[in-house]
Parts: structure tokens; sequence; C-alpha cells
């Protein structure tokens, strides 16, 4: 909805948005390995599910433009 309010009367307006997430490679001092998805986040925290030992996620938040298509 921010994306489509933030486009009206630009030459986005109506442009589709697509949104892919990055997954992390994780390794805990425990020794518990794991491929982190957004999905596995609280927040900006990552709890090992082994010993529950936290970690902060800082780019949880980031968004990056990667591309934009034009269809003429």
């Amino acid at each position: 909805m921010s994306f489509a309010a933030l486009t009206k009367g630009t030459l986005l307006e109506g442009a589709e948005l697509r949104v892919e997430t990055v997954n992390l490679d994780y390794e805990c001092k425990c020794g518990h390995k794991q491929v982190i998805t957004s999905d596995d986040v609280v927040a900006h925290m990552f709890i090992c599910p082994q010993c529950s030992a936290t970690k902060e996620i800082n780019e949880v938040h980031d968004l990056e433009l990667v591309d934009v298509e034009i269809d003429e």
C-alpha cells in the first residue's frame, strides 16, 4: 500500500513491486548451523533453537533497489 501511495501521480504509478528476501547462513557458538530466513527472525533477532542464544540481524530492515524494468 505504501508503494502505491508513494508512486501515485509518478511514472511508477500502477507498477508492480516485487520483493525478494535473502537468506543468511548462520553458525551459533553452540555449533548449530542454519540458513536463516525471514520466517526465523522475530523483530530483528534470531534465537538459536538449540541453545536459545540470540543474534541481532541488522540487515532485517534493509531494502535495496536492485532493478527497474520498463515494458514499452
